[in-house]
């Protein structure tokens, strides 16, 4: 109850507060694909989730595994599949992987490198229409393919939860609206990470599900509770992992708009793309697979905007060659 500033908790207790931090987080998004709700999936959120999928797979009889969702995650669940001798088939809507991290060009070389490593299938540009379930086989109806399979997986996304601020009567749209303090409408009431939907208009890349923008919020809310003033600036996209098995970054804004120079070293024998974004021949962004050659460098350039004559000073440009 904000006005009253009480907490109301499941068990019967009611704890009052000066202030107060939402910080729920999200849940795994499920599409609204037709006849989805009368069949049995798995998605992977929770420790008990992991062990629920390890336990089937092992139980598999066809040896097969299908995930909807191309995305980190998916592609993870994919390769611990395949560790455990599972085939795994992924479906996704976006004509290539990993749609919030990579360009086309980089979403294809990824496909190369995994199908040179993994047994993976994709099927991309894929709109899941209607799934449908008898006994334990499970068929997908596609726009122009139909699959069938009997152990099926969600990795399409997370989903604000914002069931408790709805409940308060806190504006919501996506997430908990906040201004650049954290601030929800209320007074003395602040919501980050997940949860939290700042001006999208302002801030179009701190999507939920990004570490690094959930952490910069955190701070950011913290200092306004504790009543020293600090804004949200926004967060450089920052993604850096191993993704089955393939090392890749993406820093910045992965832009695909006409006005955006693009220069790209894209190697199929040595298993490396480097591509670097450039807007007013300012760095917005770069993505790497198969290589971290100067990425502290580029790192701090991104967050820079340095300009194009700086990166070319800063890293060996000699392998790059401008792409359009």
């Amino acid at each position: 109850m904000p006005l009253k500033k009480e907490l109301h908790i499941q068990d019967g207790r009611v704890i009052n507060y000066d202030k107060l931090l939402i910080a729920t987080g999200a849940k795994p998004f499920i599409p609204p694909i037709s006849g989805v709700q009368n069949v049995q999936y798995y998605c992977l959120h929770s420790l008990e989730d992991a062990k629920t999928i390890v336990n089937r797979a092992k139980a598999s009889k066809s040896g097969e595994a299908t995930i909807i969702g191309g995305g980190l995650l998916g592609l993870e669940l994919a390769k611990a599949l395949s560790d455990r001798g599972l085939n795994s088939t992924v479906i996704e809507i976006f004509p290539y992987l990993l749609p919030r991290q990579l360009d086309p060009e980089g979403g294809e070389f990824l496909q190369h490198l995994l199908n040179k490593k993994f047994r993976f299938s994709f099927i991309l540009n894929a709109k899941s229409n209607s799934i449908k379930q008898e006994n334990e086989t499970i068929t997908i109806h596609m726009d122009d393919v139909v699959h069938k399979c009997d152990f099926l997986l969600f990795s399409a996304g997370v989903k604000p939860r914002i069931e408790l601020a709805q409940k308060a009567g806190i504006k919501v749209n996506r997430g908990i609206l906040v201004d650049r303090f954290m601030r929800t409408n209320f007074e003395d009431i602040y919501a980050a990470g997940d949860v939290a939907e700042v001006n999208p208009s302002k801030f179009p890349d701190n999507a939920v599900g990004i570490i690094p923008a959930a952490l910069d919020q955190a701070k950011v809310a913290a200092m306004n509770i504790c009543d020293q003033e600090h804004p949200y600036t926004g967060t450089t996209p920052l993604t850096t992992l191993k993704i089955a098995g393939v090392d890749l970054t993406a820093i910045g804004q992965i832009s695909l708009e006409a006005n955006i120079q693009q220069f790209e070293e894209c190697d199929y024998q040595k298993d490396i793309y480097r591509k670097l974004f450039f807007k007013d021949r300012e760095l917005q962004g770069v993505i790497l697979i198969g290589i971290k050659q100067d990425l502290p460098k580029l790192r701090a350039l991104v967050s820079q905007k340095a300009p194009l004559k700086e990166v070319k000073d800063e890293i060996n440009f000699d392998s790059f060659t401008a792409s359009n």
